[in-house]
């Protein structure tokens, strides 16, 4: 009898009638055993509303429904009926372990450990010809590593295609993430040897600049092959940069170059003389104002010449700034050897000021590696070798 209320009264208000009678010595059971109660209406679900099982991944499809299936593949534990001769069509590697002396030849089921069971599925469905499912972005980035390791050449076509038009939104080489996105797809060509795949990022890479190459192969690391390709590739396109360059220069004749070159080396930005450091002096040399500034040194004190100091409205420059104008007395000296290789008063204008800047102690930090970079013969002169000509 008691069983039978208690299915329709709550835990609580018969707690409440036990306390409230101390005479009751009742012991409540943990449960209450509810499954001989045939009195609530269970009929409407949507007042008690149950949660759906996940749908299940469908591998009936690939000839168990049909019952031509003679082999069983198991992926996950998952067993998949499947038909030895739709995969032999499809793959020379299921062909080859279906009909040659491989284990797999006469079992019934054969495991493939590694694989997931969603992503071998739609590999399936892909190279089932009644199913045929069409290659998307969403997918080819699964399926196209099983394409390679089954030789499905078919389906390594169709996914080259949909990652070669995913590609053309990364063409634009400074667009966010661009670098990353590139080196990743050649990863995946170069993985699964699709070569217009290959090509095309190789063109977009070459034209990054070395420290987004650098972090990209880091993050998506490809074949020595594929850097040497692209490296050429750079060297090649900043060849023919430079002949276009060299061209247009072409067409100026060589006083006008003198005065460009004259007039960019008299050009220089505001730069301190030092960082904290006192300025000690200064002076005006052929129309430029530089400093001298006094440094301690092994607890004496040195001049030392400063770089060029011109001082703007604010009389102030961020350290940035200075290593600019060291880069621009860089690319004077670069373009004095270039283009006016036996004018001895540019070159002695242009070593002038790299020579002021190589001795501030940043120097080495900013500009070590374009000065390392240098025609030989540019360190050499500045350097000074048997004798100081500059």
């Amino acid at each position: 009898m008691f069983k039978k209320m208690a299915t329709f009264v709550n835990e609580v208000d018969i707690n409440y009638a036990i306390e409230s009678d101390p005479e009751v010595d009742i012991k409540l059971p943990d449960s209450i055993d509810t499954s001989d109660n045939d009195s609530i209406d269970t009929s409407d679900k949507e007042d008690f509303p149950e949660v759906e099982d996940e749908l299940e991944v469908d591998v009936s499809i690939f000839g168990e429904i049909e019952g031509l299936a003679d082999v069983t593949l198991v992926v996950e534990d998952r067993r998949i009926p499947v038909v030895k001769a739709v995969l032999s069509l499809a793959s020379p590697v299921f062909r080859a372990m279906f009909q040659s002396d491989f284990k797999e030849k006469n079992q019934e089921e054969i495991r493939l450990d590694g694989k997931k069971l969603d992503i071998f599925v739609t590999f399936l469905r892909c190279i089932y010809p009644d199913l045929e499912e069409e290659v998307t972005v969403e997918n080819v980035y699964d399926i196209i590593y099983l394409a390679n390791e089954y030789q499905v050449s078919r389906l390594l076509r169709s996914s080259e295609k949909v990652l070669l038009v995913e590609m053309e939104k990364f063409e634009d080489i400074e667009k966010e993430n661009c670098c990353l996105e590139v080196y990743h797809h050649l990863a995946i060509a170069d993985t699964c040897q699709l070569e217009r795949l290959k090509a095309f990022c190789v063109s977009i890479a070459s034209d990054a600049c070395q420290a987004d190459r650098d972090a990209a192969v880091e993050v998506h690391p490809v074949s020595s092959d594929i850097q040497r390709c692209i490296e050429k590739r750079v060297i090649r396109k900043q060849e023919i940069y430079l002949a276009d360059y060299d061209a247009l220069l072409g067409s100026l004749n060589h006083d006008s170059i003198c005065d460009i070159l004259k007039q960019k080396l008299q050009i220089v930005e505001k730069a301190p003389a030092s960082f904290g450091t006192p300025i000690q002096n200064v002076q005006t040399h052929g129309g430029f104002t530089f400093t001298q500034v006094q440094q301690k040194q092994n607890k004496s004190s040195v001049l030392r010449g400063s770089p060029v100091s011109v001082s703007n409205a604010k009389g102030t420059t961020r350290e940035a700034d200075v290593q600019d104008l060291w880069k621009m007395h860089l690319r004077n000296l670069r373009w004095v050897y270039k283009h006016t290789p036996t004018d001895d008063k540019l070159k002695r204008q242009a070593i002038y000021w790299i020579r002021q800047a190589q001795q501030w102690f940043r120097w080495n930090i900013a500009c070590a590696e374009e000065f390392s970079l240098l025609p030989e013969i540019a360190k050499h002169d500045i350097k000074g070798r048997y004798i100081m000509k500059y």
